[in-house]
């Protein structure tokens, strides 16, 4: 008897072609009675090695190549080892994957269907894409056998659809998913049609209402609606339909997705299911997503921490949103940890979906930092995992991490930011806002005028209420600053006061800086020096304490350009962080800082005040702006501008302002 299960033991390793974990041997009955003889046995004469774990390998007298004399009997006792395994626990599901595997193809089984879309959506999550891509191509071939059990069709088809987009197989992954719609639509089976909404509207992630996504889930859950008497999936299903529903509708509709995103979220408390309870609070913190909602999308995120542990499909978004919150709120040392934590995860569990989040909330960290490699190492890394999906809400936020990197650099901006790049849809004003403030520096003083009066033309209410509010009100501040618009300064720090203490970020993945260096920027417009050059202090400390080096440079710009007395000090540590991460647009701005305090007279002999009315008539501004923006009358002003046009010999404003351009006067702001 033990010389027989000794061999029957060697040829079952041999036919498996990698190690059997102790616990799978147990399970056959021919070994199980005398196991711990037969390992004692085999492994004394070399035929198996009983290696750490308690796997159990080919031994080397056994290992010569060729086919085992028990070749037949070894494959039908792997494939009944498959099936099994099947939902007995025993063994960890990466270690009988493959034995699962064997036993569904050699024996087609639909009984063992759901286990095995169960280890293939978690090879998928941690990225082993081969043996993901072959369970769920032997489940489809499983089902051609035998009747479906529930909606296992459209979940193989979704789910290998899933793998191959993971997989760059953009074209393959596209067609399954039709395959899974189509045959949801045909079959008439409500659960069917639900299922194959949530895999067909759920593999895309848009900036837009698309009407082919949400006509198939409301179609669906029109069909759920219908069903007579009680049913165990309708709720959940209703559930993540409602959520996905708000998803879709959120940048076209969002009173109506917030209150869809309610109501999902309220029934998806009601089901108990973890999953499902997760998404839709997700979904819930994506609707309500602005500065003013903190404390509502701290609990949110509190509320998915404590579901993660017993999640099976989303336990990374409680991480994933308590980042972001983090990252607005300027809590850096709870983001840092909490970063540190979500690596070790993904390093553990090799999960796809957090590795992308993991490499696109890197991004932000190292965008604040000024480590411009990182950034660049970061979106290239998690654009590469996305290659397949229809994920535009993250590629935005990618673009604009490159964008913001690109502008602290001095880059060309319009050569980044292309119209191919942009969406379509409700946030293209949005991106069309942030870029006037990117580029204002560069452009003419009426242009911005003009931009600006475009974006305000209804006041702060005509502000996109959403996730991209925070960043557009930063862009336009950054613009009115560059303009010296005093209307639309006061109508923005009106609006930036109460969120002062925040950063200007968007999609917990992009910032725009401290609203305080904003605000402070404003207040030096508007001439309020008093209040700005404490507001710059807030901002340095809140830069520092983050170690955003890039916005230390920004703040300490503006600050010498309000307090005069410190001018010098901040100037040159601006200057020096600027040369140091390559930031030439600021570096030439603290120089001329620099320059300016150094020069004892201006050319042509012109005073002070004298210059600072000429940069104003430069920038386009009419002798009642000058006056209120230096607090002086009107009549000072033109007894300045006399004096001016006498020195520098203009006989009009055109002519004054050619003399500021050619003596490189124009006065820059941070």
């Amino acid at each position: 008897m033990a010389e027989n299960a000794s061999r029957l033991l060697v040829d079952l390793l041999r036919v498996a072609g990698r190690p059997l974990p102790m616990l799978v041997l147990r399970a056959v009955p021919e070994l199980a009675a005398d196991l711990p003889q037969v390992l004692a046995e085999a492994e004394a004469s070399g035929d198996v090695t009983v290696v750490d774990g308690g796997l159990v390998t080919v031994g080397p007298a056994a290992s010569a190549a060729g086919a085992p004399p028990g070749a037949i009997r070894a494959a039908e006792l792997h494939a009944r080892l498959g099936r099994l395994l099947i939902g007995s626990g025993a063994v960890a599901p990466a270690l009988v994957a493959h034995h699962r595997l064997e036993g569904l193809i050699a024996d087609p089984d639909v009984r063992a269907i759901p286990d095995a879309l169960a280890i293939a959506t978690a090879a998928v999550r941690t990225g082993d894409l081969d043996e993901a891509i072959s369970l769920f191509t032997a489940a489809l071939t499983a089902l051609d056998h035998g009747a479906e059990p529930a909606t296992a069709r459209v979940d193989a088809l979704g789910g290998l659809a899933e793998a191959l987009a993971w997989a760059g197989q953009r074209e393959q992954s596209q067609a399954l998913l039709h395959a899974a719609r189509d045959e949801a639509i045909r079959s008439g089976d409500p659960i069917r049609l639900a299922a194959a909404a949530l895999v067909w509207a759920g593999r895309s992630v848009s900036v837009d209402d698309d009407p082919m996504n949400t006509a198939l889930v409301d179609l669906a859950l029109d069909a759920l609606a219908g069903i007579a008497g009680p049913a165990e999936r309708v709720p959940q299903l209703t559930a993540l339909l409602l959520g996905l529903r708000a998803d879709r509708t959120v940048f076209a509709d969002l009173p109506l997705a917030r209150s869809i995103a309610d109501d999902a979220l309220v029934q998806a408390r009601a089901t108990g299911d973890p999953d499902t309870i997760i998404r839709n609070a997700f979904t819930k913190r994506i609707s309500i997503w602005h500065p003013t909602t903190q404390e509502q999308s701290l609990a949110l995120a509190a509320e998915m921490i404590a579901l993660a542990p017993v999640a099976r499909d989303h336990p990374e978004y409680g991480a994933v949103a308590r980042l972001q919150v983090f990252l607005e709120l300027g809590d850096f040392a709870h983001f840092d940890a909490e970063l540190r934590s979500l690596d070790r995860r993904v390093s553990a569990q090799r999960g796809r979906f957090e590795r992308v989040w993991l490499d696109t909330l890197t991004a932000a960290r190292a965008l604040l930092r000024g480590d411009w490699a990182e950034v660049d190492t970061r979106v290239r890394s998690a654009q590469a995992l996305t290659t397949g999906f229809d994920y535009d809400i993250l590629d935005q936020l990618l673009l604009a991490q490159q964008m913001v990197a690109a502008w602290h650099r001095g880059a060309d901006l319009t050569s980044l930011v292309t119209d191919d790049a942009l969406p379509a849809g409700p946030m293209r004003d949005a991106w069309a806002a942030c870029m006037l403030g990117l580029t204002a520096d560069r452009l003419p003083p009426d242009a911005v005028e003009a931009g600006l009066v475009h974006h305000l033309r209804n006041g702060i209410a005509g502000v996109r209420d959403d996730l991209t509010w925070g960043n557009v009100i930063a862009c336009l501040a950054m613009a009115s600053a560059e303009a010296r618009s005093t209307t639309h300064a006061r109508m923005l720090a009106d609006v930036i006061e109460p969120i002062a203490d925040q950063w200007a970020a968007t999609g917990g993945a992009v910032g725009f800086g401290p609203f305080a260096w904003h605000l402070g920027r404003l207040y030096g417009v508007l001439g309020r020096t008093d209040d700005a050059a404490p507001m710059l202090d807030q901002a340095l400390a809140a830069c520092l304490a983050a170690g955003a080096d890039p916005w230390a440079a920004r703040v300490r710009l503006a600050i010498a350009h309000v307090d005069h007395s410190r001018s010098g000090e901040q100037a040159t540590e601006a200057l020096a962080i600027a040369e140091r991460l390559g930031m030439p647009t600021v570096a030439a701005a603290a120089s001329r800082v620099l320059g300016r305090g150094r020069r004892a007279t201006f050319p042509s002999g012109l005073t002070e005040r004298e210059v600072e009315v000429l940069q104003l008539v430069a920038e386009g501004r009419t002798n009642k702006d000058i006056a209120a923006t230096l607090f002086v009358s009107v009549k000072t002003v033109e007894r300045h501008l006399l004096n001016s046009y006498t020195k520098i010999g203009a006989r009009n404003r055109s002519e004054a302002t050619a003399f500021v351009m050619r003596n490189d006067l124009a006065r820059r702001t941070a």
